[in-house]
């Protein structure tokens, strides 16, 4: 399945396919606070940024993962960014982050139930899990609010160098209707 013309549209948001258009954004905004809590670091050079596009790019053509910029609709301002990796896995990962000016407004909530109620709809899988540091509260709050409980915890190293104790919520897909 290809992913590359995916979109998605919220109350408040478009949700579009990363492209080259949003790199300077992502390369301003994805900083090392946003990413304080994160497996990956802020990008270093804009080189590492368009690097990451064509590689999200590849990889929705491919149909592996969806990467999507989060757009308001009034203003087209560009808010943040939602994943779901290993889309063909029977466990997919969610993953988001929103601008430092844009956070407290819900936007992340909107943007990832618009992307779980897409994915219980077009994909096949026992579970979305959603990975989050310990530390990082405001995201454990976002996760629980969408249903997501935890169910494993492990340690892992961050690309910068942070020791991340991680709880992996998962968001477990409803059984289907028999019809009975």
């Amino acid at each position: 399945m290809d992913f590359s013309q995916l979109r998605l549209d919220t109350p408040r948001m478009k949700l579009v396919p990363i492209s080259e258009e949003y790199a300077s954004a992502v390369c301003e905004h994805f900083t090392a606070e946003i990413t304080r809590y994160m497996w990956p670091s802020a990008p270093k050079t804009r080189q590492e940024i368009a690097d990451h596009v064509q590689l999200k790019q590849l990889a929705m053509h491919k149909g592996e993962e969806i990467a999507l910029i989060l757009i308001r609709k009034e203003g087209r301002e560009f808010l943040g960014y939602a994943s779901l990796h290993e889309v063909q896995s029977r466990s997919p990962e969610l993953g988001i982050w929103i601008k430092k000016s844009a956070q407290g407004h819900y936007y992340g909530y909107e943007a990832l139930s618009a992307l779980i109620e897409w994915a219980a709809a077009n994909l096949h899988y026992d579970y979305l899990k959603y990975p989050v540091d310990k530390s990082n509260y405001p995201s454990r709050k976002l996760i629980e609010k969408l249903g997501g409980t935890p169910q494993d915890e492990y340690v892992k190293c961050s690309e910068s160098g942070r020791v991340l104790h991680e709880l992996e919520y998962r968001i477990y897909r409803a059984p289907l209707e028999s019809g009975l």
